[in-house]
């Protein structure tokens, strides 16, 4: 069989080079164990990845500066592309050289020069205009420029990130000092970009204010306000705030995943307040320690508002009624006359499946007592519920027993996102075994 003609391999080629990187990792598996008729294929996608594994090399520290970002420096994907096949083109001795130079190269083995020889080269292209960059975005190029100044500094800092994270000896914090003066010598705004790099590859971007800290000698939040580090802990507690509104205008619907988001960004916040506490020395009147006792307040206020809205919703979800025992005497029962309220039922999914998001962060976020009080009597309460349908079920007292199966189901549930999975299991098997017995068939 004929293999791709020259035009489709061109065709091939462009594609390769424009679909993202699980694709083309997707495809040289299923290229893998092909014929002999896609060999040019199967070579071409290799080479695609063995290409962006050189530049991402390369452009190493500067890498993520190239994805999407919400906040903080971040420049479009194509450009980090473009002026890689600039470089190519331009630069080929340069490259040839950095192929050959990182054939072998492991991460623990030193970095080979030609890479920061190349970002260096990247750097000017930029500010004369070799490189493709759209008209218009002369000040972004100018930008990138800049980050790509500081490649090679923040190339060997950033094996160091880790020292500077734990419990940091003099000499240690001395070194990070000096990597930041170095990089304000470069430019004048070249400590702020360069802690901009180091923020990108943290596991979490509070734990830059661990780095300020050590490169400032655990500066207090005034100086850092007034000083060229200032956006740091803006950003920061500006993600916070934003956090906690999304708290206070949370709409349970149903959405257990949104309700689940909630809770990522109720630990979120947690996790940014309490590393301010921890590497900041927050005064009590100053920009920053005012807006994390803030937060703290607002945060855990919001919280507990939700938390206080449970026990109704269950109410509106498992609805009761009276019912009469002997004269005046009255207790509350299951309504199950009627089919679950769905705006309802969906209303108390979405508050439980918060209960249960929060959980993890209860006590760093200051709300833990009632956390632990209302998880408590909801358990209580539902499990109080099921046995009361369940027993109605055997005694045959249900009008609808798929639709007392149905509330019974809904109970299991709530159990679960009220840290009752051993319960949920019990009314599950209890329901299963339920209903009246048949009357034995006597011949």
């Amino acid at each position: 069989m004929a293999g791709p003609s020259q035009v489709q391999l061109s065709a091939l080629k462009a594609l390769f080079g424009s679909v993202p990187d699980p694709i083309l990792l997707s495809l040289e598996r299923l290229l893998g164990d092909s014929g002999p008729s896609m060999t040019l294929v199967r070579d071409m996608v290799g080479e695609e990845r063995a290409d962006r594994g050189l530049r991402d090399l390369v452009f190493g520290p500067l890498s993520p500066l190239f994805q999407p970002r919400e906040r903080g420096p971040s420049f479009p994907q194509r450009l980090g592309v473009s002026l890689w096949s600039a470089l190519k083109t331009c630069e080929p001795q340069l490259v040839a050289d950095a192929v050959e130079q990182t054939r072998y190269h492991h991460a623990d083995d030193a970095t080979p020069p030609v890479l920061d020889d190349l970002c260096v080269r990247a750097a000017r292209m930029l500010r004369e205009g070799q490189a493709p960059v759209r008209a218009g975005d002369g000040a972004m190029a100018d930008d990138l420029a800049a980050y790509f100044d500081l490649a090679p500094l923040a190339r060997t800092a950033l094996p160091r990130l880790s020292d500077w994270l734990g419990r940091v000896s003099e000499e240690r914090s001395a070194t990070l000092r000096i990597a930041l003066k170095d990089a304000s010598a470069l430019m004048s705004d070249g400590a702020p970009r360069l802690l901009e790099l180091f923020m990108l590859h943290l596991p979490g971007p509070q734990l830059i204010l661990r780095i300020i800290s050590v490169g400032t000698e655990r500066a207090n939040d005034r100086y850092l306000d007034a000083s060229e580090l200032a956006g740091f802990g803006r950003r920061l507690l500006d993600d916070v705030e934003n956090r906690i509104e999304h708290v206070r205008t949370f709409a349970p619907n149903g959405a257990v995943a949104v309700a689940r988001g909630l809770g990522e960004d109720v630990s979120g916040a947690c996790t940014v307040l309490s590393e301010f506490e921890r590497s900041v020395e927050l005064t009590r009147d100053g920009p920053w320690g005012l807006r994390v006792t803030a937060a703290r307040r607002k945060l855990a206020a919001n919280v507990e508002s939700r938390l206080r809205d449970l026990e109704g919703a269950m109410g509106q979800a498992l609805p009761m009624q009276k019912v009469r025992l002997a004269g005046r005497m009255t207790r509350a029962a299951p309504n199950l006359d009627r089919d679950p309220d769905a705006g309802a039922v969906g209303y108390a999914q979405g508050l439980f499946a918060l209960l249960e998001a929060t959980r993890a962060s209860a006590q760093v976020g200051g709300y833990g007592a009632l956390h632990a009080q209302v998880s408590k009597r909801l358990r209580e309460r539902l499990a109080d519920y099921a046995d009361d349908v369940v027993l109605a079920i055997n005694a045959g007292e249900v009008s609808d027993e798929a639709r007392a199966r149905a509330y019974l189901e809904l109970a299991a549930e709530l159990l679960e996102h009220a840290d009752d999975a051993k319960g949920a299991q019990l009314v599950r098997r209890r329901a299963a075994a339920a209903g009246a017995p048949q009357p034995s068939k006597v011949a």
